[in-house]
């Protein structure tokens, strides 16, 4: 059986780094290649929770505010990275903790292309690897994408 034969849908989700750029470039050489639709997707959270911080919720409004914001990052990185011809893109911003958010929306997908910080060591204990969870739960193959090493 090859996976790239039933190569249908590609979800990339992506943040704010330079390893989103080059996943979307990655999944769009691939949907041209195999007729497959790309799916964009961005997830926001705000950091304040009531059930952490019970005297601190915040507006209703600024619900709508972080999803306004992630809604315009999206389409300034489509803008920066727009999609060939005939390449199908759909934009999707979901709230939610990223890792989990990603697991949920890839249950229809048939690959995930993704950025990856390229974290080590005490940062990535620190801080935790989304890339690293997606990796290891993810229900499709994931194919990560590290930001250009300029170095010579």
């Amino acid at each position: 059986m090859s996976m790239m034969n039933d190569l249908t849908k590609i979800l990339v989700p992506v943040g704010d780094d330079a390893a989103s750029s080059r996943a979307l470039e990655e999944a769009y050489a691939l949907a041209h290649r195999f007729d497959a639709k790309v799916e964009v997707l961005h997830t926001w959270l705000i950091p304040i929770t009531p059930q952490a911080y019970p005297r601190a919720v915040p507006a209703p409004a600024a619900d709508a505010d972080f999803e306004a914001a992630a809604r315009r990052h999206v389409a300034s990185l489509l803008d920066e990275t727009p999609p060939p011809p005939g390449v199908s893109v759909t934009p999707v911003v979901r709230r939610g903790t990223p890792a989990d958010t990603i697991l949920d929306e890839a249950r229809d997908a048939d690959l995930i292309v993704m950025g990856t910080a390229g974290r080590t060591g005490l940062a990535r204990v620190l801080l935790g690897s989304t890339t690293e969870q997606v990796v290891r739960k993810a229900p499709c193959p994931v194919l990560t994408m590290r930001e250009e090493d300029h170095r010579s």
